[in-house]
């Protein structure tokens, strides 16, 4: 699906206002109706902050660049169609006594949650969403590692080759529940169950700094009542 648009994005970077149109007629075509979409306003030059979703719009970088051999305007495709489907198919929950660490694995679920939905109609745009998700992990530290494995597994799923215990026992939980109707109830069920692991692994991390996810995913702040 998404190589159709290599040859109009040639340039390693590429605007909002570029790509606009045509990610708003992608949308339709995915789901059938508009979203409305806006830049997000510029912080320093060269920096990139998280796509958001407010009650309004969804919130895209005012530029990206090219990731190795996705064009920017893929790159654009990528997180829209993403938070295109957290609008479609995530409600919000509240956080009541959630640690950071159980708040991230909830998270993390929910975007592997809702681009399954998505790829299970659309089966190429997870090839395009696991380009921009590299086996190697940005961060090596070991609990920043883990939580990209995890990340991956859960969009690879049967095609996974990780041995990793706990990504195959969050792969395992997730296909056991991929039925269920009430998505982000599961999703909360599994994010507790793997953090209750981790916490029990004892991997050193910071609550106040975790990891940043694959670039295209928003900053999940619509998924919490607060």
């Amino acid at each position: 699906m998404h190589k159709e648009i290599n040859a109009t994005s040639a340039s390693p970077s590429r605007s909002f206002n570029e790509a606009r149109d045509v990610l708003y007629l992608y949308l339709i075509a995915l789901w059938g109706k508009p979203f409305d979409l806006a830049a997000m306003p510029a912080t320093n030059p060269g920096a990139t902050d998280r796509p958001c979703i407010d009650r309004t719009y969804i919130r895209l970088p005012s530029e990206m660049t090219q990731q190795g051999h996705v064009t920017a305007q893929e790159v654009y495709i990528a997180s829209a169609v993403h938070a295109a489907a957290r609008r479609m198919d995530s409600q919000p929950l509240r956080p009541k006594t959630l640690s950071a660490r159980q708040r991230y694995l909830i998270e993390l679920v929910e975007d592997a949650r809702v681009e399954y939905l998505t790829f299970l109609r659309f089966p190429r745009l997870r090839q395009l969403w696991l380009d921009l998700h590299p086996s190697m992990p940005p961060d090596p530290t070991p609990f920043a590692t883990l939580m990209w494995r995890l990340s991956r597994g859960l969009l690879e799923l049967e095609i996974s080759t990780d041995d990793d215990f706990l990504v195959r026992k969050a792969i395992a939980l997730f296909q056991e529940n991929s039925c269920e109707t009430d998505g982000v109830a599961v999703s909360r069920e599994i994010g507790l169950r793997l953090a209750q692991d981790i916490g029990q692994m004892r991997l050193p991390m910071n609550e106040d700094g975790l990891p940043t996810g694959a670039i295209y995913r928003d900053d999940n702040q619509h998924l919490w009542l607060e």
